[in-house]
């Protein structure tokens, strides 16, 4: 269940910034944190996520996504995940800058496009796996400890295969804009 603390436009970014309480009788794994490839290796970004337009709408999406028909790569792109206990909540944020553009797993960043507009509708997608669907064996979900106590690599196959997701619809803050075009 995602319960929103604030949603804002300030110093030219967008922020928000939620709460995801596990209400299942399992762990869950939230596909919540970014990586890119860094000097010294992976590093998260934490306020990352993806984001698209789906018609008027802004769609801010921790997930894994699906690959493309067609497209073959050695490793799909998906985010890692964090575990979050029975009852636990997890307190999150994503910070962008504005106007927010295109970003996803296999079109990556765009050109800005130049048509900058609001968007009617803000919504946050958040996907996770429940470690109860999990079947023993299944190589679904990796630790990651080199990362960080708690950070997890998912199979991105099996993961979307079981991957589920929370949905929140959000206000739209004044000064929101996006390129619209993309």
């Amino acid at each position: 269940m995602i319960e929103l603390n604030r949603v804002e436009v300030a110093q030219d970014a967008l922020r928000v910034d939620y709460r995801v309480t596990n209400p299942d009788d399992s762990p869950i794994y939230l596909f919540d944190l970014f990586w890119t490839v860094a000097e010294k290796g992976f590093t998260l970004l934490p306020d990352e996520s993806y984001r698209f337009f789906d018609g008027d709408t802004l769609v801010l999406q921790r997930a894994v996504q699906p690959m493309p028909p067609g497209m073959r790569l050695e490793e799909p792109e998906t985010p890692y995940a964090s575990r979050v206990e029975t009852g636990e909540t997890a307190e999150r944020s994503i910070v962008l800058p504005l106007p927010v553009a295109r970003f996803t797993a296999y079109g990556g960043p765009v050109t800005p496009g130049e048509h900058v507009g609001t968007p009617a509708r803000l919504v946050l997608s958040l996907g996770y796996v429940r470690r109860s669907d999990i079947l023993d064996g299944w190589a679904v979900i990796t630790p990651k400890p080199k990362l960080g106590e708690g950070i997890f690599a998912p199979d991105a196959g099996m993961a979307l295969e079981l991957q589920r997701s929370f949905e929140a619809e959000l206000p739209v803050p004044e000064g929101l804009t996006g390129y619209l075009d993309q």
